[in-house]
């Protein structure tokens, strides 16, 4: 029975995993990311991501960049230090 429950809550928190698959880019053009199943292209370098909890984590090259972000409809808003860059699916 336990094994049943973990197995459960497995599959759960798989599918709990927000999808930001696909290309967004802000209103006026200047910011473009493309998300390709865990692989990301951000200002041209590719790298790799990962979501934990309301983080975003992008490792491009040897940086990793972490954001806290909320995705709403089509839109994919990350928060910077100096504000959010809101960002609508293509």
């Amino acid at each position: 029975m336990k094994k049943i429950c973990l197995l459960i809550f497995c599959i759960v928190l798989v599918g709990c995993r927000p999808d930001i698959s696909g290309k967004w880019i802000n209103p006026n053009g200047s910011t473009e990311i493309v998300f390709n199943n865990d692989s990301v292209e951000f200002f041209g370098v590719e790298g790799t991501y990962k979501i934990k909890s309301k983080k975003l984590v992008l490792y491009l090259g040897s940086k990793t960049i972490e954001y806290d972000y909320d995705l709403k409809d089509n839109q994919l808003i990350l928060y910077l230090d100096e504000g959010k860059l809101i960002l609508e699916k293509e």
